[in-house]
């Protein structure tokens, strides 16, 4: 089913809702129970069912637990400087989201954020060419984020974090070439079962493993042990 796009990204707070909002808003509710059917009876047929269940039950957990703002953010070779901007920042955009009750995307993307975090830009120049965007209209947001940058104005999270930064991980070159060969093995794997490799594990947590930070029960349980994991084991 091919649907326009042309109103996802349209005012949906101003009222009265257009007639094309309306109409766009009603699509969900025609199509998606089709679509239920047609994924159910795939997931059965590939015996992944209760893989989707699982991951349905884990996505619930991680949105109820207590959040790790910083998760996204590979601390691999990154200097202190780094750390602190990034605690900064990802406390900052959490605050924000909230109160205007948003995605945390939507106020600025993780990969926008961790170039600003790196690059510490001083002003508004600087701070375009970090490939700054926002789906907020909030015309102080660049304001904002500069003057936390240049200010260092810690939230009481944040300066908690500042004492205590993560573990910079250096894979040493035998860790690098097993690291390697895992990212070569979690291709085939996610080739085999037609998984988004990313799905299964994203590239930290990969170089966590292989670094002995965290086990693979922690970060591959469930079905991820199944395609990966026991693999990887070997």
């Amino acid at each position: 089913v091919e649907i326009s796009k042309d109103w996802q990204r349209s005012d949906w707070q101003k009222r009265p809702l257009h007639p094309e909002q309306v109409s766009y808003a009603k699509i969900d509710v025609l199509h998606l129970p089709q679509i239920y059917q047609i994924l159910n009876e795939q997931l059965n047929k590939e015996e992944k069912l209760d893989w989707a269940r699982d991951e349905m039950e884990f996505n619930v957990q991680k949105a109820t637990a207590q959040d790790d703002l910083v998760k996204n953010f590979s601390f691999a070779n990154k200097s202190f400087a780094y750390q602190e901007n990034i605690n900064l920042l990802t406390s900052w955009r959490d605050e924000c989201a909230r109160k205007i009750n948003v995605p945390r995307s939507f106020v600025i993307k993780d990969e926008v954020l961790d170039k600003i975090a790196f690059n510490a830009p001083n002003d508004l120049e600087a701070l375009e060419k970090c490939g700054f965007k926002t789906r907020v209209l909030r015309h102080n947001i660049k304001e904002e984020i500069l003057d936390l940058l240049n200010n260092k104005t810690l939230s009481i999270e944040a300066q908690s974090k500042k004492h205590n930064p993560r573990i910079v991980f250096r894979l040493t070159d035998a860790q690098k070439e097993i690291y390697q060969n895992s990212r070569i093995l979690l291709q085939e794997q996610a080739k085999k079962y037609q998984i988004n490799p990313e799905l299964i594990i994203n590239q930290t947590n990969l170089q966590h493993l292989i670094s002995g930070y965290k086990s693979i029960a922690e970060i591959l349980p469930g079905w991820r042990y199944v395609v990966f994991g026991e693999e990887l084991e070997k």
